[in-house]
């Protein structure tokens, strides 16, 4: 596939590498890894889908150098593609994945939360897409999906855990005044180990 660099290059995204094209010569960027799909944000870096995780390249003294994503959502990324927020919105065979590469949050959309193209193994049949307003548009033969990125919203509030129900040994712990100031609590050292 072709991804555009600038007006005057673009990317070559094959089974084997990624070239760029510009000065009217091919220019190798990234080989191995099997890449799928290639991305430029819109801060420059160079995104590299591979079925074996996300790549982000930038570039330096000339030359793109890349690192790996390391997270367990990010694998055999289909198609990349960017939305107005900067943030990520990557097609696996298992769904959609959102990344905030920024603030590090994935998430993960699939048949669960009724996104239905799971399916998809060949990426040849799928495609994916936006629309002038920017909603993402993803069909392939069992449908469409079209969302607006937009919508996401992450609740940032945070939660503390509450205990409702403590045992140790499967009887209930007494607490009593081992519990602080500071919220901690103190459990006796002389709970017995029940008979059977």
């Amino acid at each position: 596939s072709f991804v555009p660099n600038n007006r005057e290059s673009f990317f070559v995204v094959q089974n084997c590498c990624v070239d760029l094209f510009h000065n009217e010569r091919f220019e190798h960027v990234f080989s191995g890894h099997l890449p799928t799909s290639a991305l430029v944000a819109a801060d420059s870096t160079l995104f590299i889908g591979t079925l074996d995780g996300l790549f982000e390249g930038k570039r330096m003294n000339g030359q793109y150098k890349f690192a790996q994503n390391t997270s367990f959502l990010l694998n055999d990324i289909l198609r990349i593609q960017e939305d107005k927020l900067g943030r990520l919105w990557l097609s696996t065979p298992k769904g959609i994945v959102y990344y905030d590469r920024d603030q590090k949050i994935e998430i993960e959309f699939n048949q669960i939360n009724g996104f239905n193209h799971y399916r998809v193994a060949d990426n040849s049949y799928e495609r994916v897409n936006q629309t002038s307003k920017r909603f993402i548009v993803m069909s392939h033969e069992d449908g469409i999906s079209i969302f607006d990125p937009l919508s996401l919203k992450i609740n940032e509030t945070r939660t503390a855990p509450v205990i409702t129900s403590l045992k140790v040994n499967n009887r209930g712990a007494i607490v009593g005044h081992g519990v602080n100031k500071a919220g901690k609590f103190a459990i006796k050292k002389n709970v017995s180990v029940l008979d059977e």
